[in-house]
């Protein structure tokens, strides 16, 4: 989240406005103004009308594929000046309206990534929303910088040897 000193305002900026991102938005943007980013012209037109017919404020940015981690740790010092926390999340395999289609093509594998995961399950949009909120909120002021890794234990698995990479 982004203090915009000159117009007294959050912003709540997003990178990917797919249904995670979304699904974060409405969960936490009431009141802010939306700065919405994507590399698809076309899926960022439609979720910013989709947004402004709600009644969010609501900016777009055709975004370039960049490292989010990079990119995240270069605003975290940069924007300090404006006491502004900058943190990004990682998704393991959550279960979305645009996941059914990757998850048909290669199943095999995420089951398999499913199965030897710590949670033995997939993640819902909304447990990320609620990280989104937490990492936005008055308890996590000291948190900035860093990216929270929502997996469900897949790293953790793939790093112990559990899940082989193919």
């Amino acid at each position: 989240m982004i203090f915009d000193r000159n117009k007294k305002k959050e912003v709540i900026a997003l990178l990917g406005a797919g249904s995670m991102g979304t699904a974060i938005v409405r969960r936490i943007a009431a009141g802010r103004k939306v700065l919405l980013g994507d590399i698809s012209e076309k899926n960022l037109e439609l979720v910013s009308q989709d947004f402004r017919y709600s009644g969010y404020d609501v900016e777009t940015m055709i975004a370039k594929r960049v490292n989010h981690l990079q990119a995240q740790k270069a605003a975290a010092t940069t924007w300090k000046e404006r006491r502004a926390r900058i943190n990004t999340i990682s998704p393991g395999v959550i279960v979305t309206p645009l996941a059914y289609d990757e998850f048909a093509a290669t199943g095999d594998g995420y089951q398999n990534m499913i199965d030897t995961s710590a949670a033995e399950r997939t993640g819902t949009s909304d447990e990320i929303a609620e990280a989104g909120a937490f990492l936005l909120g008055e308890h996590a002021g000291f948190i900035t910088g860093t990216d929270l890794l929502i997996d469900g234990g897949v790293i953790a698995s793939i790093r112990t040897g559990q899940y082989k990479l193919h």
